[in-house]
C-alpha cells in the first residue's frame, strides 16, 4: 500500500468543517482508524475547524453554505477537500472549483492517503513558485542597479539624443 514520507507524516493535520456533532465523531473515528494503520502512532492530528485550523481541511458537502465560506477562506498552505457521502450527487461545478480534492465517505484508505500526497505537491509547487517569484524580482533589481551603474559609466557625447 502507499507510504507517505515521515517528514509528512508529522506533519498531517486535518481539520473538520461539519455539519454537526455526530459526523465529526463519526468522521474523526473514520480518519483515525485509516490514518492510525497507514502510520501508527500520533504522526497525525484531527481537530474541528473551530478548535484548530491545520493544513488540510475536510468540508462537509451537506453543510448549508459551504461553498460561501470555501470562497472566503485564506488558502495559503492550505487544501480544502470536500467530502460528500456515497451515493450524493456532486455539487455544481461553480462550487466544484472552490476546493482542491473531492473525498467520498465512508472513506478509504488509497484515496484519503492521495489526498494527503496531493496537498503535500500543492505545498511544495505554490513553496517553488513563491521562490521563483523571488528570483525573478531579485533578478529585476539587480538589473535595474546594473542599467543605472551602466548609464552612470557611460560617456554622454551627444546629450541632445537622450
Amino acid at each position: 500500500m502507499s507510504h507517505i514520507h515521515m517528514d509528512q507524516a508529522k506533519k498531517i493535520g486535518i481539520s473538520l468543517f461539519c455539519r454537526d456533532e455526530s459526523t465529526i465523531k463519526n468522521w474523526k473515528q473514520d480518519l483515525k482508524a485509516l490514518l492510525r494503520g497507514f502510520m501508527g502512532g500520533n504522526a497525525y492530528r484531527i481537530a474541528r475547524l473551530d478548535e484548530e485550523v491545520h493544513p488540510i481541511i475536510f468540508v462537509d458537502g451537506r453543510r448549508d453554505r459551504w461553498s460561501e465560506w470555501a470562497s472566503q477562506v485564506d488558502r495559503d498552505g492550505k487544501s480544502l477537500v470536500l467530502v460528500v457521502e456515497e451515493g450524493d450527487l456532486y455539487p455544481s461545478g461553480e462550487d466544484l472549483h472552490l476546493v482542491d480534492d473531492v473525498l467520498v465517505h465512508p472513506f478509504r484508505g488509497g484515496e484519503l492517503m492521495s489526498v494527503i500526497r496531493h496537498h503535500h505537491h500543492r505545498v511544495e509547487s505554490q513553496n517553488l513558485e513563491r521562490e521563483a517569484l523571488k528570483a525573478i524580482q531579485d533578478l529585476e533589481q539587480a538589473n535595474a542597479v546594473m542599467e543605472r551603474i551602466l548609464s552612470a559609466k557611460t560617456p554622454h557625447r551627444y546629450r541632445d539624443w537622450e
